[in-house]
């Protein structure tokens, strides 16, 4: 997931600045793991093996959602998203 986050073109439109090192991405994934299940539904991304982004969405039933995936994750994309 650091390779994700810390990547400036994945990071453009996300709400933070990329992260500067792996703490920074292991406190983000912390945070995101404690939050409570009824107001937060995250998923990391997998392709092929490798972590290429998230998905979720926050402050649930009202709809708040985010997603963000690898600048690399063309062969994911391309496919539709599908295996």
């Amino acid at each position: 997931m650091h390779a994700v986050l810390s990547d400036a073109s994945a990071m453009r439109y996300w709400s933070s600045p990329p992260h500067a090192d792996r703490e920074e991405t292991r406190a983000w994934l912390e945070r995101m793991i404690a939050s409570p299940p009824e107001t937060s539904d995250d998923f990391v991304v997998e392709f092929e093996g490798n972590v290429i982004g998230k998905a979720g969405c926050w402050k649930v039933p009202e709809i708040g959602s985010s997603s963000i995936l690898a600048p690399g994750a063309k062969a994911w994309r391309a496919n539709g998203g599908r295996r």
